[in-house]
């Protein structure tokens, strides 16, 4: 029988601060200054640059393989791995959003942080698996009346 990877839940306390798997309390609203180990989310410059960004890529590069080669039930327990990851570092990373309105950051939460590391280890998948010599998506294929295998016509579509 197999069983899904759960997550654990994070304990947040009342005056804005959060416990880490290995007990270090950090706070995730009004942050003022980023650490190294956080990562910010965002697009641009100052967030492709910032420390915690660039070390976060690198980590998920190096899952990105393993990620390709396991079954789908076991995708979430890679995700949750590097949150974790960033999570215990020292000071603990923090995923971060800029409120726009008070130029403060806050944490978005453990659910976000794994869609969005969900996210960047699917991005570039058809390539790896294919250089990995793994089966890449089956492609649909016309038939001669201009409809591919699942139904709905796809003539005229480009």
């Amino acid at each position: 029988m197999s069983r899904s990877y759960k997550p654990p839940t994070p304990v947040v306390t009342q005056d804005g601060y959060q416990y880490n798997p290995m007990g270090v309390k950090f706070k995730i609203s009004s942050i003022s200054y980023p650490s190294p180990n956080d990562i910010l989310m965002g697009r641009g410059g100052g967030t492709n640059n910032h420390t915690g960004n660039l070390n976060y890529r690198k980590i998920i590069e190096t899952y990105k393989p393993i990620y390709s080669k396991s079954p789908k039930s076991g995708k979430l327990k890679f995700s949750c791995e590097v949150v974790d990851l960033i999570r215990n570092l020292d000071p603990p990373g923090r995923f971060l959003k800029k409120d726009q309105e008070t130029n403060l950051y806050f944490d978005i939460g453990e659910k976000a942080a794994r869609e969005k590391t969900s996210q960047c280890l699917r991005e570039g998948q058809p390539e790896l698996r294919r250089a990995l010599g793994l089966n890449p998506k089956k492609s649909t294929t016309r038939t001669s009346r201009g409809r591919d295998s699942r139904g709905p016509s796809v003539r005229g579509r480009t």
